[in-house]
């Protein structure tokens, strides 16, 4: 039973990691796509 959760524990953990890195990458491409539209508009 103990080993059931271990799985769970390394999804959860990756999947906070990937997400944190996909969060960075979004706020990265938000502040490219505000400084585009200064130059549009």
């Amino acid at each position: 039973m103990a080993m059931t959760w271990i799985p769970a524990l390394l999804i959860f953990v990756v999947g906070a990691l990937f997400g944190a890195f996909v969060a960075r990458l979004g706020n990265k491409n938000v502040k490219q796509q505000k400084e585009l539209k200064k130059d549009w508009w």
